[in-house]
């Protein structure tokens, strides 16, 4: 099993790893379980391997994939369902892709079907999208070392298809620097568009940027394959307290982006964890004592956050007391784009609207409130929420 010390020195990559296989077993439970479609198939575009510290690739964004992929099927096996499973992986340096394919040799079986390429992703998309038939379900997962490859026009025959989804690793600690860079102009302005906003134009850059990039993935998809839902979760810096990147998540599904995001939700502890672990290693190194006993399992992100814009954009639908609206998916994934938030960040809001009185839940009584610590309305349910002043 993999563990966070297998990511000394690259903690962020842990949080990145985790995220997709958190995600990826929900995803597959729902593809296997909807009966809609007859395969999935897991697409890493850049592969590497990289930074691997065993001999297996575990700890390599295919490897822990890989790993998911046959427990869940196994899995589905014991609950009678069958689910046809394929992983495709590209890399385009010779030496790393010699190494791709002998892993992909030794794991592939007949339940799980692996190939991998020496191959460069960006001239194969147009090929990789005309396999993907209507039947398929695909998770796409773009992760560079670069920043040149993302640009949103380049994912438009991925995009257009109603069964894929992407995962894209936006690497905002290099965009910010450059942001302004000549030099750096023509990548930037194909990602974000030429007009783009300066620095002192704006009060949050992460914030604007994120949002410019998830309306160029929507513009570009088109509505071939539906509506396009698109949310962006911060990954830190294990050193320091900024944004080392982006991961850009993409779907036809608002149940998907909802999903989604209650993962990233669960990737904030995981986050505290990884730079609790920088932040031992580093005192050690530097002769002091171990603070934690060498395990950071039990560190916990601080979850309380500003509701502001959250608490304002529920009010904007019920303006009037008396207004109601009935909450559903779509609603909330609706909340999560425009805020740029995660669905709990939207919970909060409502329950910290229901304490004040400004709101409830129609039929719910103060008793039954207190009884939901995590989501103060269900809109699974579709269950419904009123103006009260």
């Amino acid at each position: 099993m993999v563990h966070l010390d297998d990511y000394a020195d690259r903690e962020q990559a842990w949080v990145k790893h985790w995220v997709l296989e958190k995600y990826l077993e929900v995803l597959i439970f729902k593809i296997g379980g909807s009966g809609m479609w007859s395969r999935f198939v897991y697409i890493d575009a850049f592969a590497g391997p990289w930074g691997s510290r065993r001999e297996d690739l575990s700890d390599t964004s295919f490897g822990r994939a890989i790993t998911v992929m046959k427990a869940c099927q196994a899995k589905l096996a014991e609950q009678g369902k069958t689910l046809q499973m394929e992983a495709v992986f590209f890399e385009a340096n010779k030496r790393r892709a010699a190494r791709l394919i002998r892993y992909a040799k030794e794991n592939t079986s007949a339940p799980l079907g692996i190939q991998a390429y020496h191959a460069d992703f960006m001239t194969q998309i147009d090929a990789v999208a005309a396999q993907i038939s209507d039947g398929d379900f695909a998770l796409v997962l773009i992760d560079p070392t670069g920043y040149k490859e993302v640009a949103p026009s380049r994912f438009a025959p991925l995009l257009a298809k109603r069964g894929v989804e992407l995962l894209i690793n936006l690497m905002w600690d290099f965009i910010n620097r450059f942001w302004e860079f000549d030099q750096e102009k023509k990548k930037l302005d194909a990602i974000f568009g030429a007009d783009r906003p300066r620095r002192e134009d704006v009060g949050n850059l992460e914030r604007t940027a994120s949002e410019i990039y998830t309306q160029g993935l929507k513009m570009v998809a088109g509505t071939t394959g539906g509506k396009l839902w698109a949310a962006t979760v911060p990954v830190e810096n294990p050193d320091k307290e900024r944004t080392h990147y982006f991961l850009v998540y993409a779907t036809h599904a608002p149940i998907g982006l909802i999903a989604f995001g209650d993962v990233a939700e669960r990737s904030r502890d995981q986050q505290a964890q990884a730079k609790a672990r920088k932040k031992v290693r580093q005192q050690c190194k530097g002769g002091q004592g171990d603070i934690f006993g060498g395990d950071v399992s039990a560190v916990r992100a601080d979850h309380r956050g500003n509701t502001y814009d959250q608490r304002n954009a529920w009010l904007k639908r019920i303006p009037v007391a008396g207004d109601e609206i009935a909450v559903s998916y779509v609603t909330m994934a609706e909340l999560q784009e425009e805020c740029g938030c995660l669905p709990c960040d939207l919970q909060a809001a409502v329950r910290e609207l229901v304490q004040e009185g400004v709101v409830e839940v129609c039929g719910l009584s103060a008793a039954q409130m207190m009884r939901r610590p995590k989501n103060a309305i269900q809109y699974e349910k579709r269950e419904r929420l009123r103006r009260l002043k």
